[in-house]
């Protein structure tokens, strides 16, 4: 038996839109800003976060997005400034980090660099942070 239910949520004051299936959540959720604004939006499949998500800042641009796996983030995902620049993108495997990681300065150049590898980098394996902005990280 399928249900929907509408609630608002206690930490900010937001509202649910999502469905339970035996207990679980099932199938299309969304979030809501306690202005009506959609806040995020994603499924789920046997309880877990399944497939393409994406969350919003108020004024509508996309906040992040990316895809989960199993209930883990999975793949390329991305997040944006309010101004709906972007400011950091990278790759997931299994719910860590994977790979090359980059985040952005405001003008859209590359601030940052680093390599990841099981969700370590730097001090935990030897692969460098390169630091493109010439400061120190």
């Amino acid at each position: 038996m399928y249900k929907t239910r509408l609630k608002l949520k206690k930490v900010g004051k937001r509202a649910s839109k999502v469905r339970f299936e035996n207990g679980r959540k099932e199938g299309k959720w969304k979030d809501y800003f306690i202005s009506g604004k959609l806040w995020g939006k994603g499924k789920y499949k046997n309880g877990k976060k399944e497939g393409q998500e994406s969350w919003y800042w108020e004024n509508g641009n996309t906040n992040r997005k990316g895809t989960y796996k199993d209930g883990k983030q999975e793949g390329e995902w991305h997040w944006y400034s309010k101004n709906g620049k972007l400011e950091e993108k990278g790759t997931y495997k299994n719910g860590v980090r994977e790979g090359e990681w980059t985040t952005y300065n405001e003008d859209g150049s590359v601030n940052q660099k680093a390599m990841f590898k099981n969700g370590r980098t730097k001090d935990e394996y030897p692969i460098e942070v390169i630091n493109t902005d010439n400061t120190n990280p």
